[in-house]
């Protein structure tokens, strides 16, 4: 049974926070009628419900894995600073769990659900979305990705010279990321399968690289300092380490706006509210407002059995491929010190540079040629 002949929710029947609609009641669908199967086997499971922590995942590595990670293993090693990066990860894991379960429970995603909080909608949603915005969307993690694509595509890092091409390169990103978006049936599965590619080509070339390159010595000891407890070592520096525990996993503290697509997926109650479809897929309806479910035994029953989806795929998929995405490339980084005898270092910005270094950071870390690391 697909959504446009799912029996519709019931009446209004709980009222949860404040300037929102109560909460219609219905029952909790069953994963098998959410994706149109008559048994959920490992294949099914793998193939249709897995999924959304990997636009999570694909979001997460970046700033923390390329660059953050590194330089910190790179300059102090793995002893205390492997453990932060752990401690990061479940703490960002068990929170991501805590936003899609209010998404499974009622089908809200999360801003909607801000807006139940008193004083109310008129308060957070605007907060949340201006939070949202200027952490995402304006443009410095565009800007960030066309500097290394100019420097992929020419072999050095775009100076101020090469303003003008960066921001074509970022225009471009952008609207490639556009394309992906509206030409896709359902965009969640859109972005399902496009952040799986480039997850399986990044984590596959660095396993590569380090099978080759990296001792079996080094990676045992990058395993006992993400295993280790220990404080972080001295000399360390208290923005990097922040850094290095905000942006492991994902933007600690933003991670909610990435937990909708649960509801995208079909997962709960998200099955009674609705999906956003893309061009090329079939207009959907979405409720404005989410419906939950009676607690019977029946609910109960499929309650856990969603719930266990919800954290085979972020415990499995999410922290086991953020765990993996950071590991690779710390252990790679700490190898090419020993070899070499030079840590990796911060470069000051000129005054001259600093206001367009700015501009270009997304989440206090840049790419440019003033970015930690070199």
């Amino acid at each position: 049974m697909d959504r446009t002949t799912a029996p519709p929710p019931g009446k209004a029947g709980y009222q949860l926070g404040v300037s929102r609609p109560p909460l219609e009641v219905a029952d909790l669908p069953t994963p098998e009628e959410v994706f149109g199967v008559s048994h959920l086997g490992t294949k099914e499971i793998i193939r249709l419900v897995l999924g959304p922590s990997l636009i999570a995942l694909g979001i997460s590595i970046g700033s923390g894995e390329w660059l953050l990670g590194p330089l910190n293993v790179g300059s102090l090693g793995f002893v205390g600073i492997g453990w932060i990066i752990t401690i990061s990860a479940l703490l960002q894991t068990f929170y991501n769990v805590e936003f899609s379960r209010y998404v499974i429970a009622t089908g809200e995603v999360p801003i909607v659900g801000f807006g139940r909080v008193p004083p109310g909608a008129l308060v957070w949603i605007p907060f949340s979305l201006i939070t949202l915005f200027f952490a995402f969307i304006w443009g410095g993690w565009a800007k960030a990705a066309a500097q290394g694509l100019f420097a992929l595509l020419n072999g050095r890092i775009p100076g101020d010279a090469d303003s003008g091409a960066v921001e074509i390169f970022a225009i471009l990103l952008l609207l490639v990321v556009f394309a992906i978006t509206v030409l896709s049936r359902k965009i969640t599965r859109g972005l399902e399968l496009t952040n799986l590619m480039f997850i399986v080509i990044q984590l596959v070339f660095l396993l590569i690289i380090d099978l080759f390159v990296v001792p079996a010595s080094v990676w045992w000891d990058g395993l006992r300092g993400l295993l280790t407890p220990a404080l972080p070592p001295a000399g360390s520096d208290a923005t990097l380490i922040g850094g290095l525990a905000g942006f492991t996993a994902l933007a600690s503290g933003l991670n909610w706006y990435v937990m909708n697509h649960y509801r995208d997926k079909g997962y709960g109650m998200g099955h009674r509210v609705g999906f956003i479809a893309g061009l090329r897929g079939e207009p959907q309806e979405v409720r404005s407002s989410g419906v939950t479910f009676p607690d019977d035994e029946r609910n109960t029953a499929l309650w856990k059995r969603w719930m266990g989806f919800l954290k085979l795929d972020m415990w499995v998929v999410f922290f086991g491929g953020a765990m993996i995405g950071m590991f690779l490339p710390i252990i790679l980084m700490r190898q090419m010190v020993l070899l070499s005898g030079q840590k990796p270092t911060r470069r000051t910005c000129p005054p001259s540079s600093r206001a367009s270094s700015a501009r270009s950071t997304a989440g206090g870390c840049s790419t440019s040629r003033c970015s930690s690391g070199s």
